[in-house]
C-alpha cells in the first residue's frame, strides 16, 4: 500500500516537471547574430555593416484576429548612423520578417502573405503595421527611421510566434545600416581591427526576451594606400626634378600613382549589374537577403508591393556609384602640363579582370566643379589611353578614375601612368623654378556630412590625402672646379663666361654664380652678381678671399659656364700660370638619379 502511494507520487511529480518542461521549451524567445561582419573603410562615411539576424522560436503563433507588434532599434554604440533618408527622416536601411524572396527558410510559416519562396515582398509605411491582423495582407519588409545620430528604429514590426513546429523559426533581418567608420578609427601597426558595436532593443505591445543584444557588425581597417612608384612598378618614387633646359614629352612616362587596397574588398563596383559609371536606371538586382555582394549598393528591395506607404526614395538601397579614386594636383609649376592614363593598370592581374576608368566632370554644385569632390554623374572617357589634367591658374587640377571591375580575392593595386610635359627656355624664365608640385590621393566624393542625409551622395569619404612630391623644375646649373686657388703671396685670377649665347640656337641664360671656398683661410662664400649669355664675370682672388689657399667650386645658374685661372706673383713679375676650370660630372644636366626622385631627362 505504502509502495503504491509512492508511486502514484512520483508518477504526478514525473507529470508535473514534463509539463513544467513544455512551457519552458514553448516560452517565446529571440537570439540576435551578426551575419558575416564585414570589413570596413576607416576612410568611409556611408560604410555598410553586416546584417543583423534576429531568430525567434517558441510561443503560439497567432492564427486568427490580432497580431502583436514591436518596435525594433539598432544602437551603433560608436558611430553615426549616415544612411540616405528623406524628409521625414526614413532610410533606406531596411527590416526583413522571415526572408522574403529567398529560400534561406523553407521552414516560415505561411501566415504572413508572401513570407515564403519569391512572392512579392509587403512594405509597410513609415507607420509600421496598425493594425495587423491575420485576416489581410501582413508587411514583411520595414523602412527605418534614423532617430538620434546613431540609430535606426522599424515601427510597428509584427511578432507572430512561430509555435513549436518543429524546424520552424521567426527571422528577423536588420540590413543596410550605413555608418561613419572614420569616427571609429583603425587599429595601428598588427593590432587587431576596432569592431563595429550594435545593440538591438525591442519593445512595444508584446513581450520579446532578447538574448545576445550586443554584437560586433563590422571591424574597420585602413582601405587605401597611396604612393608614387617608378615606370617599373615596383620602386618607390620620390618625385621627379627638371631642369629649365630640359624638356619633356606628353607620351614620356615619367611614373604611376598607385592607389593600392588595405584590403580585398576595399575597392568596390557600384552593383552588381551594369558597371557603367553612372547611377543604375531602375533597382539593382541586389535582391536577395543574406547574399554577400561586395558593392557598393546594398540590399535593394524589389517587386515592391506597397501596403501602407511606398518606398521612402527612388533607389531605396543602391549607391550612387561604384568606388572612385582622386588624385589631387597641386601647385604645380607655370609651364608643366599632367597627363594621367585613363585606365588603371592593376597589378597584380587578376581574372575577372579589375580596371578603374577616368571620369570627366563638367557640372558643378555649390559654385565649385565636382571634381573637387568627386561627385556628380560624370561620362567615362575611354576614347584614348591619356588624358591631360586641367589645371587653374594656381596650379590645382583633379584627376577622378571609379572602380568598373573588382577581385574580392585579391588586394590590388590599381596603377595610372602619369605624364609630365614642359617645354625649357631659361631665357623666359619657363617653367616656374623652385616651386614644389604635389599630388595627393584619397577615395572620391570626399565629404565633411557625416550624418544621415537627403542629398548627400553614397558613398562619401573622408579626405585623407596627404601631398607627396611629384615634380621640380630648377635652374640650368654648371659646377667649376678650379683646383688650385691661392691669395698668399699670389694672386689668382678668376674668369667666368656664360656660353649661352652661341650660334647654335641655344636660348641665352642669365644667372649668379657661388663661389665656394675650401682650403686655409677659407671666406665664405661670394655670390657674383648676374653674368648675361654672351658675358663673363672676372675677378682676382685676392680682393675676395685673402691669404687662402686652397680650391673653388663655382655653381652657376646657367648652362655652359666655362672658367679660367691665372696664377702669378702680385703684379705677374716674375712667373705666372694659367688653366682651365674642370667642368664636375653628375650635375643638373646629366639626368642622374637625385635624392627627389627621376631627374628628367632633356627630350
Amino acid at each position: 500500500m505504502a509502495f503504491r502511494k509512492v508511486f502514484i507520487a512520483l508518477a504526478v511529480l514525473v507529470a508535473l516537471t514534463g509539463l513544467a518542461n513544455a512551457q519552458v521549451t514553448n516560452q517565446f524567445t529571440c537570439t540576435a547574430s551578426a551575419a558575416v561582419p564585414p570589413l570596413l573603410r576607416v576612410e568611409g562615411i556611408t560604410e555598410l555593416v553586416g546584417d543583423i539576424l534576429i531568430q525567434c522560436t517558441g510561443g503560439v503563433t497567432v492564427t486568427s484576429g490580432a497580431i502583436p507588434t514591436a518596435n525594433f532599434q539598432v544602437f551603433i554604440g560608436n558611430a553615426a548612423v549616415t544612411n540616405r533618408i528623406n524628409s521625414s527622416s526614413v532610410s533606406d536601411a531596411v527590416l526583413l520578417v522571415d526572408e522574403p524572396g529567398s529560400t534561406l527558410n523553407p521552414w516560415a510559416p505561411t501566415v504572413y502573405a508572401g513570407g515564403t519562396g519569391t512572392a512579392p515582398l509587403n512594405i509597410a509605411g513609415t507607420s509600421g503595421c496598425t493594425p495587423c491582423s491575420t485576416s489581410g495582407t501582413v508587411p514583411n519588409a520595414f523602412y527605418g527611421t534614423v532617430t538620434g545620430a546613431n540609430s535606426v528604429t522599424f515601427i510597428g514590426v509584427p511578432v507572430n510566434p512561430p509555435g513549436t513546429l518543429q524546424g520552424t523559426a521567426r527571422v528577423f533581418r536588420i540590413s543596410g545600416v550605413r555608418i561613419n567608420a572614420n569616427a571609429i578609427g583603425a587599429a595601428g601597426g598588427v593590432a587587431a581591427p576596432n569592431g563595429v558595436l550594435a545593440y538591438v532593443s525591442i519593445s512595444g505591445s508584446t513581450s520579446v526576451p532578447l538574448f545576445s543584444p550586443q554584437q560586433t557588425v563590422g571591424y574597420v581597417q585602413k582601405g587605401l594606400n597611396f604612393s608614387l612608384v617608378k615606370t617599373n612598378e615596383s620602386d618607390s618614387l620620390g618625385g621627379v626634378s627638371g631642369t629649365q633646359c630640359s624638356s619633356s614629352k606628353s607620351t614620356t612616362l615619367q611614373g604611376y600613382l598607385r592607389f593600392a587596397e588595405g584590403f580585398a574588398t576595399a575597392f568596390k563596383v557600384q552593383s552588381s549589374v551594369g558597371a557603367t559609371g553612372q547611377p543604375l536606371a531602375g533597382l539593382s538586382n541586389q535582391v536577395i537577403p543574406g547574399q554577400i555582394y561586395n558593392t557598393e549598393t546594398g540590399l535593394v528591395l524589389g517587386n515592391l508591393t506597397a501596403t501602407s506607404g511606398a518606398v521612402p526614395f527612388t533607389g531605396a538601397g543602391q549607391a550612387d556609384f561604384g568606388t572612385r579614386l582622386r588624385a589631387v594636383f597641386k601647385n604645380i609649376p607655370t609651364g608643366v602640363s599632367v597627363y594621367v592614363n585613363t585606365n588603371a593598370t592593376v597589378v597584380p592581374a587578376s581574372t575577372p579582370a579589375s580596371t578603374a576608368v577616368l571620369m570627366a566632370v563638367s557640372d558643378t554644385t555649390a559654385g565649385l566643379p565636382n571634381s573637387t569632390l568627386g561627385v556628380g554623374k560624370p561620362v567615362a572617357l575611354t576614347t584614348s589611353s591619356s588624358y591631360q589634367v586641367p589645371l587653374d591658374a594656381t596650379g590645382s587640377g583633379v584627376a577622378i578614375w571609379e572602380v568598373t571591375g573588382a577581385n574580392a580575392f585579391a588586394s590590388e593595386n590599381f596603377d595610372f601612368g602619369f605624364y609630365l610635359a614642359w617645354s625649357g627656355n631659361p631665357g623666359t624664365n619657363t617653367p616656374a623654378v623652385g616651386v614644389q608640385g604635389t599630388v595627393a590621393g584619397s577615395f572620391a566624393p570626399v565629404s565633411t556630412n557625416t550624418s544621415a542625409s537627403t542629398s548627400a551622395p553614397v558613398p562619401r569619404f573622408i579626405d585623407t590625402g596627404s601631398p607627396l612630391n611629384l615634380i621640380i623644375i630648377k635652374l640650368c646649373q654648371t659646377s667649376l672646379l678650379f683646383p688650385f686657388v691661392t691669395t698668399n703671396g699670389f694672386d689668382t685670377g678668376i674668369a667666368i663666361s656664360n656660353t649661352s649665347k652661341d650660334p647654335f640656337g641655344t636660348s641665352p641664360q642669365a644667372g649668379t654664380c657661388a663661389l665656394n671656398f675650401y682650403g686655409d683661410n677659407a671666406p665664405s662664400a661670394v655670390t657674383t652678381s648676374s653674368i648675361a649669355g654672351g658675358s663673363y664675370y672676372v675677378v682676382g682672388a685676392l680682393s675676395i678671399a685673402p691669404n687662402f689657399t686652397g680650391y673653388m667650386i663655382a655653381v652657376c645658374n646657367f648652362q655652359m659656364a666655362h672658367g679660367f685661372a691665372f696664377i702669378s706673383d702680385v703684379g705677374a713679375q716674375k712667373l705666372a700660370m694659367g688653366y682651365l676650370a674642370l667642368v664636375i660630372p653628375g650635375g643638373r644636366l646629366t639626368g642622374i638619379l637625385t635624392d627627389t626622385g627621376n631627374e628628367a631627362f632633356a627630350q
